[in-house]
């Protein structure tokens, strides 16, 4: 069996954690996430939660590397970056979603999830996620952290770009990973972004 994570640059281990660097890394999401499940609104919550489950499959992912875990991953990621892109719209608008609205949310990244679909559907979600939260800066001033976590969400994609298998910043064997760096920048980005009021 191939090991589902091998796209993501580093050398695959024996044991359950495949991807040391990567799978240890993703628990950041899971830090961003804890203080988030008890925040103001419904958006927030949610995003809270999946945040938790992003961490999670993420670990599953660069650790055991299963199909099962490859699709919690690319779920779990889906829904939080179009959690992402709703909560940033309404800290822009000021206007919540409907209590449905949010239903629609894991529905979207379980069929987005699918083997056929998740290599358009991620970089879909997280176009929407920065296209929101870019519009969210230009409408709202709501100071340097939202901005600064707008920054850390670009330079960790820019990362993860760069530091795929065979591209430029791929060191299979090394502790520094692009990969977690985009794990870490994105959990970040998270804090700055979502966290405060």
């Amino acid at each position: 069996m191939t090991h589902a994570a091998v796209a993501d640059c580093e050398r695959i281990r024996p044991g359950p954690l495949a991807q040391p660097v990567n799978a240890l890394s993703s628990l950041a999401f899971v830090v961003a996430g804890v203080p988030l499940v008890r925040g103001r609104g419904r958006v927030t919550r949610a995003l809270g939660w999946a945040a938790l489950a992003t961490g999670l499959g993420s670990v599953a992912y660069h650790g055991p590397g299963t199909a099962l875990g490859r699709y919690a991953h690319d779920a779990s990621l889906i829904a939080l970056l179009v959690l992402m892109a709703l909560d940033d719209t309404e800290r822009a608008t000021g206007r919540t979603p409907p209590p449905g609205g949010l239903i629609v949310v894991p529905v979207v990244a379980a069929l987005g999830a699918l083997p056929a679909l998740t290599d358009v559907a991620q970089p879909a979600a997280g176009a929407v996620a920065v296209v929101a939260g870019i519009a969210r800066s230009w409408r709202v001033r709501d100071g340097a952290r939202p901005r600064a976590g707008l920054a850390l969400l670009g330079a960790g994609a820019l990362l993860q770009a760069l530091g795929r298998t065979g591209q430029p910043l791929c060191e299979p064997g090394s502790w520094l990973q692009p990969h977690a760096a985009w794990h870490l920048a994105a959990a970040a980005a998270i804090v700055l972004r979502h966290g405060g009021p």
